[in-house]
């Protein structure tokens, strides 16, 4: 048997050493750049300390606009992070504008009448955002709201911190602010079409889906878009003229959701809207610079990190309109759990995560790391490893596989153990009455013989000084047959004395029919006279069965009735409201 010499299996046995030496003085040369580029996250509060971050306004530089993404929507360390990178951007690097992307561009017009203005209150500011983020960020991004206010306190008003949205994936805002727009401009718009925007202002959760059924997008699609062009020659409120620009968006991405046939694309869709709502912010406002948060998929610069395929993101469309001028943060999360709205979903681990491995490299439990600083640490990380990746609806996170991450993001915030976001209690964000008509039989006799129902109704209606989202007052018409919905009609009551014609179809049986009355977060209605076809109802007949005036919920009374006059007072119950 031939044995191998002794020499032989010295020297092999001292160039594998030489190997491992090598690979371990590699590994640690690469742990040490990685550290000397991360620096920990400090508490968000108090938010004066900055203790945190202290070179971040040196990686930013003069750029105009930084992106922070998420890596899920409900894991407290995203938001910690962002309030104190954007608290932090906003003293040091002149920042003057925060932009919640996928909270709706309507619907924070009251959060920045608030922080600018000091309307309201924050609380309330953010519940009437009413789609996302809704409630799961009223408790947890509350100090950021309180915090840009206290400092707006100290600005001349050309120094003030915005905070605005930039969604338009709710069709109800839009609706709201394009009846706004025709009130301001007295611009000439059709009954019917009017009729149809009061309908998605009024759209209720259970008939998203029930109404697209009814009404196909290829018959709505073109009268959206005549309005759009007609709105384009009129002169009003810049913020409402801008969300009229978005109207089609709106219904296209609602019909991708929600239609019969579910479409592709709504990501692609929602992306582009946001882009055009972000750079009309910061058109209005030259030279202010912008601090933009949202899903990781949605701030990159690049097309590389997307939900299973490749799409846009508007931060792709940022930084090829700015060049130069977009700085990206993302965020990626080793393990723990988040909050996906139904309850709490895990993190799914990897030690070929960035999170597990900076937190490998540098021990830390969180912190931000700076790719730009070396080439051999850009060249290790632009290989392929993973992220987190999850949304609303997800039961778990996922793990995205990523390659050159640096040109999708400039920097990352890591941390060792994600934690759910703190939700609020059931509530619901407005205050409602539902007032139910019935119709006697002269009046259904008139309907079937003129193929219509006109209702005139002679009101007065007191609003609270602040008008949150959704405030004001519908009339709406509901069609049944066959055991489900036929149609949906419906019309707001703007002024004192309203007339609106509701087309029947010919043949329909009025015996289906239903007529009622919606009021949300007013203070006040008296109702003096309500006429269908010429035939005057007799208001005195309408007692606490025909009025629902508490949440089924939470069986919260919000409102009172009386009659009086001869007529119907519905009052709000003082301090009713969470």
């Amino acid at each position: 048997m031939n044995t191998i010499p002794k020499h032989v299996v010295i020297v092999v046995f001292l160039l594998l050493c030489n190997g491992f030496v090598r690979a371990q003085t590699g590994k640690e040369r690469l742990n040490q750049l990685i550290n000397a580029q991360t620096e920990s996250l400090g508490s968000f509060l108090p938010a004066d300390t900055f203790t945190a971050f202290t070179r971040l306004h040196e990686m930013v530089g003069d750029k105009t606009i930084v992106g922070i993404g998420e890596a899920t929507h409900g894991t407290k360390e995203c938001l910690q992070a962002f309030m104190n990178i954007a608290t932090r951007l906003i003293r040091f690097n002149d920042f003057k504008i925060i932009i919640l992307a996928e909270s709706e561009f309507s619907d924070t017009r009251a959060l920045n009448d608030y922080v600018v203005n000091g309307k309201g209150d924050a609380i309330s500011a953010l519940r009437y955002i009413r789609h996302f983020p809704e409630m799961r960020v009223e408790y947890d991004l509350l100090p950021l709201v309180e915090w840009v206010r206290n400092y707006n306190l100290t600005q001349t008003p050309a120094n003030k911190v915005w905070m605005m949205g930039a969604e338009n994936k709710g069709m109800q805002g839009v609706a709201e602010d394009a009846l706004s727009f025709i009130r301001q401009t007295n611009m000439p718009v059709a009954d019917t079409f009017k009729q149809v925007l009061a309908v998605w202002a009024n759209l209720s959760l259970g008939m998203m889906n029930e109404y697209p059924r009814m009404h196909p997008l290829e018959e709505l699609e073109p009268q959206f878009t005549a309005f759009r062009k007609a709105a384009s020659l009129y002169e009003g409120d810049a913020q409402l003229k801008q969300s009229v620009e978005q109207i089609e968006y709106s219904l296209r991405i609602h019909y991708m959701k929600y239609g019969p046939e579910k479409v592709e694309g709504r990501t692609i869709v929602r992306d582009s809207c946001m882009y055009d709502n972000i750079k009309w912010i910061k058109t209005s406002r030259p030279g202010a610079k912008i601090i933009v948060y949202a899903h990781n998929a949605h701030v990159q610069k690049g097309i590389l990190y997307a939900v299973g395929k490749e799409y846009t993101s508007f931060g792709y469309l940022l930084d090829q309109q700015f060049p130069g001028q977009y700085y990206t943060i993302g965020t990626d999360l080793m393990s723990g759990t988040f909050e996906v709205g139904s309850g709490i979903a895990p993190i799914t681990e990897s030690d070929d995560k960035f999170a597990a491995i900076l937190h490998a490299a540098t021990g830390k439990e969180n912190g931000i790391f700076y790719f730009q600083q070396s080439e051999t640490v850009k060249k290790y990380f632009n290989k392929k490893h993973y992220m987190t990746w999850a949304n609303l609806s997800s039961t778990k996170s996922k793990l995205q596989a990523v390659t050159n991450i640096t040109t999708d993001f400039d920097a990352l915030y890591f941390a060792k153990l994600s934690t759910p976001v703190t939700l609020a209690p059931a509530w619901d964000s407005t205050a409602r009455f539902g007032l139910g008509f019935k119709l006697t039989d002269a009046m259904k006799e008139d309907i079937k013989t003129n193929g219509f129902l006109q209702l005139e109704i002679k009101s007065v209606i007191n609003t609270p000084e602040i008008r949150w989202p959704g405030t004001g007052v519908s009339v709406a018409l509901l069609l049944q047959g066959n055991s489900k919905l036929v149609d949906l009609k419906a019309q707001v009551i703007d002024s004192t004395t309203c007339t609106t014609r509701f087309l029947v179809p010919p043949g329909y049986n009025p015996e289906n029919l239903i007529l009622a009355l919606y009021g949300n977060n007013i203070s006040s209605m008296q109702l003096q006279e309500v006429a269908v076809n010429g035939h005057v109802m007799d208001l005195q007949s309408l007692n606490a069965a025909n009025v629902n005036v508490f949440n089924q919920r939470t069986k919260v009374e919000y409102y009172k009735t009386q009659h009086k006059d001869n007529g119907l007072v519905i009052q709000r119950v003082d301090g009713s409201l969470p």
